[in-house]
């Protein structure tokens, strides 16, 4: 397990948590296959198709993914939960009672979404940003799985104004809170606390053939 605990201004803690092997190869492969089963994909409404990645987003209640978003797209409505998805998540939830994260403030979620993205290769990428407080809240616990293909996160420092919480503009004052991590297959990824005020997150393109990795992201849609 790796921990990183930064203590931020006004009593805050921002906690990254990395846990490889979370799941064994069997789980692991079990999973790649269901995600891959046309029989599966067919049942679900469509993948959504863009130039960066493919995604699915599920929500117990079949919400989009932000109400208060002007613009509705299609890739953002909520499909609906199977059998299998349901389990995981509920696996998820509990495996997540028993992982210290340190700190008595941070937020224990009820998990009731799924965001699920693949990345079909090397090409494919998430840019960088911060997790929506319009949907998860100011202080969301982000729970990452990843299955298959290892794929490179990207976490950086950003300068946080209350008074323009949007602002984006990375902190060079403090480059040393930069870091990377390697997602393997299997693994479970944590932010939590502060983590979406004061940091980025972003999967960029590789420069060397990659195959297909998927990530489900289990967060509450409060």
């Amino acid at each position: 397990m790796i921990k990183k605990v930064f203590n931020e201004p006004n009593g805050d803690t921002s906690i990254f948590v990395y846990i490889p092997n979370f799941l064994d190869k069997k789980k692991s492969s079990d999973i790649h296959d269901w995600l891959n089963k046309k029989t599966y994909r067919q049942a679900l409404t469509h993948w959504n198709n863009s130039s960066i990645r493919e995604q699915l987003w599920f929500q117990e209640d079949n919400k989009y993914f932000c109400e208060k978003w002007n613009k509705r797209f299609e890739r953002w409505e909520s499909n609906k939960y199977d059998r299998k998805l349901k389990e995981l998540q509920n696996n998820i939830q509990c495996a997540l009672r028993k992982i210290n994260l340190n700190s008595d403030s941070i937020q224990k979620p009820i998990i009731n979404s799924v965001l699920i993205n693949k990345y079909r290769d090397q090409n494919d990428n998430i840019k960088a940003h911060r997790d929506t407080e319009l949907t998860f809240g100011k202080n969301p616990t982000i729970i990452g799985l990843s299955i298959g293909e290892t794929r490179k996160l990207k976490v950086k420092r950003l300068i946080y104004d209350e008074n323009n919480p949007h602002l984006f503009i990375y902190d060079d004052t403090n480059i040393d809170k930069n870091f990377d991590i390697g997602l393997e297959n299997g693994s479970l990824f944590i932010m939590a606390g502060s983590s979406q005020k004061y940091f980025s997150h972003e999967i960029p393109k590789e420069n060397f053939p990659c195959k297909e990795r998927y990530s489900l992201t289990f967060r509450e849609v409060i």
